[in-house]
């Protein structure tokens, strides 16, 4: 689903698309900095509360669109929830829209898988299992930013979650794995490597 969401932000014009389920929980997201998974949960309830509303007086509706701004907000009806996009208003919507076109026909035919995977902590031996002092992930994210910009801060948090895990409850032997995942979100493969050399570097002193 993320690289459904990645593909879809090259998009000019696009600025960020998130997935929420027919509960209005977010299920993968890539968002702008500042943008908390509190509020596209907000913006998710609300869509729902619309759709739901327009339901009830006979009115079937696919899909919402929102204007405020220089901003448009879009949302997309799609088996078992929304796909939700955050663009600029002079984006060309025949051109978004064929792009989601295509995403919502693969999900709805069962070829892009909507329902998260489950995130079960791994079971680990004491010593690994011991916190790591917060204070690494600010090295992580200084370096990170050093590839990938200002969200990087955005994509360590998000990153944890996805292990299941907590930043401030996070075992030393899950930090490899963190890391891996971290850099495979760096385009190129020389600087995967180099930005993964510099953090062994770093925790290895």
């Amino acid at each position: 689903m993320m690289e459904v969401l990645k593909d879809l932000i090259k998009l000019k014009g696009v600025y960020g698309a998130f997935m929420s389920d027919n509960k209005g929980n977010i299920i993968a997201y890539d968002m702008p900095p500042g943008y908390e998974k509190d509020a596209m949960e907000e913006a998710s309830h609300t869509v729902l509360r619309i759709v739901e509303g327009l339901d009830t007086v006979g009115c079937n509706v696919d899909h919402i669109l929102w204007e405020y701004g220089e901003y448009r907000f879009i949302s997309r009806k799609v088996k078992d929830g929304f796909i939700s996009v955050l663009c600029s208003k002079t984006i060309s919507l025949p051109l978004l829209n064929l792009s989601l076109n295509v995403i919502v026909k693969q999900i709805n035919e069962g070829l892009i898988e909507v329902k998260p995977k489950e995130n079960k902590k791994k079971e680990l031996p004491p010593e690994l299992a011991v916190a790591v002092d917060t204070s690494i992930f600010n090295t992580i994210e200084q370096e990170l930013t050093k590839f990938i910009g200002p969200v990087a801060e955005v994509l360590i948090t998000r990153k944890i979650g996805e292990l299941g895990e907590e930043r401030d409850n996070f075992p030393r032997g899950r930090l490899e794995e963190l890391i891996d995942s971290l850099s495979a979100e760096i385009d190129s493969e020389e600087e995967r490597q180099l930005f993964k050399q510099r953090i062994i570097d770093i925790l290895s002193k």
